[in-house]
């Protein structure tokens, strides 16, 4: 009996301490401010677009995703804001608005320059770039422009967050145990051959020649024009809208007053 009761003890005392140990590594994470929201509300187009009711589990994703990553400054930017953190938050959230929260675990640093950089991978000027070793690189003055006009079908935010999320669900080793089928993504991969050939032949209006580069940059740049775009490329290119469509389970048509 007293072996028992001694048992018992070790097992709820390691049980709390996993618990309290859990607790105190956790960060809380706290509801958006107002202020927040305005400037939240400013840098997104699809935020803007959200019924009540789904702004404020956006707002909350955001918020995860935000403070939940490692943020680095580059060579030419004093420093990252909060706000900064949410803006760019917010086009992680968009993509995977109609999915789990854990869309991008395997990223867990963002670097922010102000303007163009030279990558330490490439040794070009880039403007963004998502890496294999888990780090997402923006320009936060290209961010910027990119979020200014929502429906050119160009945006850096929206682009290299693709590029995470394929990398995040598409990679080989993680097929079965990621949000995306395996049937979506060779449909798509599918799509994608026939409409490269349409655009090398001038027949897409709605997406940019850049995106006949590779699959990888086809599917970044499908994700500008789903987001930016959707009522054209849903009408010139409706196989390929229907299959983002499932394969994000959203549709922007639903959700964006027809411009």
């Amino acid at each position: 009996m007293v072996v028992y009761i001694l048992i018992t003890a070790v097992v709820l005392g390691s049980v709390l301490f996993y618990q309290y140990f859990n607790k105190l590594g956790s960060k809380e994470i706290m509801p958006m401010r107002a202020d927040q929201k305005k400037y939240l509300s400013d840098f997104s187009y699809y935020y803007r677009q959200l019924p009540s009711k789904d702004k404020e589990e956006f707002e909350h994703r955001v918020m995860m995703f935000a403070f939940s990553k490692n943020w680095h400054t580059g060579v030419d930017m004093k420093a990252i804001n909060e706000n900064q953190m949410i803006a760019i938050g917010s086009y992680a959230v968009q993509i995977t608005f109609g999915l789990g929260v854990n869309s991008f675990g395997k990223f867990k640093t963002i670097v922010l320059y102000h303007d163009v950089y030279t990558s330490q991978y490439t040794g070009k000027k880039h403007k963004g770039e998502v890496n294999k070793f888990g780090a997402i690189v923006l320009s936060w003055k290209h961010f910027e422009a990119g979020v200014k006009d929502h429906a050119d079908g160009v945006n850096l935010a929206l682009h290299e967050m693709a590029h995470a999320f394929f990398i995040n669900n598409f990679s080989a080793q993680k097929f079965g145990g990621m949000q995306v089928q395996r049937k979506l993504f060779d449909q798509l991969h599918q799509i994608s051959q026939q409409v490269i050939v349409k655009i090398k032949q001038g027949k897409v209006k709605c997406m940019r020649d850049y995106a006949t580069t590779n699959f990888q940059e086809f599917f970044a740049c499908t994700m500008e024009t789903f987001f930016e775009k959707p009522f054209e490329m849903r009408t010139e290119l409706p196989e390929l809208y229907k299959c983002m469509c499932n394969i994000l389970r959203q549709d922007p048509t639903m959700l964006y007053n027809k411009r």
